[in-house]
Parts: C-alpha cells; sequence; structure tokens
C-alpha cells in the first residue's frame, strides 16, 4: 500500500500542477485531443499558456497569454468551439485556480469559477451547457512521506446560464481520477475510483447513483484500481493501467496488450477512438506520443513547439478579455 500512496501523490501533483522552476521551453503534460485538434500547454519564461495545434497542417497557435502561473488542463468542447481550463495563478497544488471557457473564434474568456478551493479536473457536458468537475474539500497528511493530499473528493455540476452548482455525489472519495463525459450518452458520465474495491463506475448525472463497470478481462487486480478508460463504446474499450495500454472486447470480456509506456514513465492520459485506428498519449516524461495500431507503430509529437516556437501575434480583440 505504501508504493500505491507514493505513486497516488506523485499523480495529484501532476494532476493540479506543476513546479514553477525549471520548465522553460517544455510541453507540460496535461493536453486534450479531438478530430485531428490539440490543446496542449507549453511553458516559456516558466508561465504556462495553451497552445492551439493542427494536426494536418503541423502548425502551432498560442491562444491564452498569462502573466504568471499558467493555464493547464485544457478540454475542448465536442464542437471544438470552446476551451475550458484551469488558471493558476502560482504553480501551488494547494491554490485555487480559476475555471475558464475561452472561445476560440474570438477569443473572449468567460471566468465560470471564481478562485474555486481545491478543484481537480472539469469537462463540457456533451452540448456544453454544463460542466462537470471534481473538487476536494480539505488537504490531509498521511505517512509514510507526510505529503498533502486531497481528500473527500465529489463530483459537481455547473450550468454555464445559470450558474447553478449542484453536487452530484456523495462519495467523499479519497480520489477521483479520469473524468469523461460518454459520446451520444447524456444520462452518464464515467470516473476513475482508484480503490481495491472500485476502479471505472459510471455516474449518473441525474441520480448521483455510482454503477460499477466491470472489465472482467484485465490484468491482475492490484492494477484494475488504477486503469483510466479513455474511450468506450458498447462493443468495447481503449484503457491505460497505468505503464501498459489495452484494447477490451465486450463480447469476449478479454483485454489485449498493446504497447508498453516507450519513456518508462506512467501514463499521464490517452485520446482516441475505439472504432479508430490512432491513439494520442503523454507520459510523465512530459512527451507525448501517437500509436497506430494496425501497424504498432510509435511516433513521438512535438506539436511545432519542442523545437521552434511559432510565433503568433495576438488579436487586438484578445487584448481586451484578458486584462
Amino acid at each position: 500500500m505504501n508504493v500505491l500512496y507514493k505513486a497516488l501523490a506523485f499523480l495529484i501533483i501532476l494532476v493540479i500542477g506543476c513546479s514553477d522552476e525549471g520548465w522553460d521551453g517544455k510541453l507540460g503534460s496535461s493536453f486534450h485531443y479531438q478530430e485531428g485538434k490539440f490543446v496542449v500547454t507549453y511553458f516559456e519564461d516558466n508561465v504556462g499558456s495553451l497552445y492551439f495545434y493542427d494536426l494536418k497542417t503541423d502548425s502551432a497557435q498560442q491562444i491564452t497569454f498569462p502573466e504568471t502561473g499558467g493555464d493547464l488542463d485544457p478540454r475542448l468542447s465536442r464542437d471544438g468551439s470552446r476551451v475550458l481550463f484551469k488558471r493558476y495563478r502560482k504553480f501551488d497544488y494547494s491554490s485555487s485556480p480559476d475555471l475558464i471557457i475561452l472561445e476560440l473564434k474570438t477569443g473572449e474568456e468567460t471566468v465560470v469559477l471564481e478562485n474555486e478551493s481545491l478543484l481537480l479536473e472539469a469537462v463540457f457536458s456533451n452540448n456544453g451547457d454544463r460542466i462537470y468537475y471534481t473538487k476536494a474539500m480539505e488537504f490531509k497528511n498521511y505517512s509514510p512521506i507526510a505529503r498533502k493530499a486531497p481528500h473527500d473528493i465529489d463530483v459537481y455540476e455547473f450550468d454555464i446560464k445559470s450558474g447553478r452548482k449542484v453536487s452530484l455525489t456523495s462519495l467523499s472519495a479519497y480520489d477521483i481520477r479520469n473524468l469523461r463525459t460518454i459520446e451520444n450518452n447524456d444520462s452518464l458520465i464515467m470516473v476513475t475510483l482508484p480503490s481495491e474495491k472500485e476502479g471505472p463506475v459510471y455516474i449518473s448525472v441525474l441520480s448521483g447513483e455510482v454503477i460499477p463497470l466491470v472489465l472482467k478481462g484485465t490484468p491482475r487486480k492490484p492494477v484494475y484500481s488504477w486503469l483510466n478508460i479513455f474511450s468506450i463504446s458498447a462493443d468495447s474499450a481503449l484503457y491505460i493501467a497505468p505503464y501498459e495500454l489495452y484494447s477490451h472486447s465486450f463480447k469476449n470480456d478479454t483485454s489485449k496488450f498493446l504497447l508498453r509506456s516507450p519513456t518508462n514513465n506512467h501514463f499521464i492520459n490517452a485520446y482516441g477512438s475505439s472504432k479508430g485506428d490512432e491513439i494520442f498519449f503523454s507520459t510523465a516524461s512530459n512527451k507525448f506520443f501517437r500509436y497506430t495500431i494496425s501497424s504498432g507503430k510509435t511516433e513521438e509529437l512535438g506539436f511545432g513547439l519542442v523545437n521552434e516556437v511559432k510565433e503568433f501575434k495576438r488579436p487586438e480583440r484578445w487584448n481586451k478579455s484578458s486584462e
């Protein structure tokens, strides 16, 4: 259990924030992919800005311009018109970020949650009118390494138009990870509860009911609670666990090993399609890759940022919204 606690503390620090030292000219581990488009955090002068990257043109454009701290954990809306992200004024995982919506067409920023204490993950609903997010209620110390970690975490819903906030669950969980919406399903969201008794689960957005998601053919039991399912359909799923990438068939209740992390670090995140042939993922070494299932080929991605940051002049209309 000590090993799991250490790993959990490390994952929490990576997800909630990054060190504000030594990040100049580097990609952060947080990104989002959808239909050939990426939003990724890039650090320059120890400030993390968001860049929009087009896979077809191999071009990157800076879309946020924080003066300190950084913008992390971007999530594109389903229609690709908006980006949801957290803005930290400083990189301290116990600090309170703002949750912001960015309109990609105009560059307008709207703060939907301000100074939201212990905010963890946030995603748009499928139709974009709500936001689901996870939030901790406190920090606690624990042995043997005496680091602080969030406790009493639950899932919340925010109505963008009305500003209404409600708690969907009353789990008071030690950790909730991998918050995802499910394509073509507006009644369920999916999270991972990393405990020996849980693992991946559905949560009803109507009742808050937790519905177990059982993958019978998964690897050894201790790893199951650390599965991150990143794509799922009625027939199959793709997941990471946590140094390995798998596909799963619900018809046969079997999992197939696809790939071990090419950096020997654990996976941070992954995006793809159960019906598609490409998977995009990041590892704890802050490197990004494209994996092609049919060929088994793995290719490192730089998003046009690793060797050269492409200049992008801030449009005049963006100046007003960022002041």
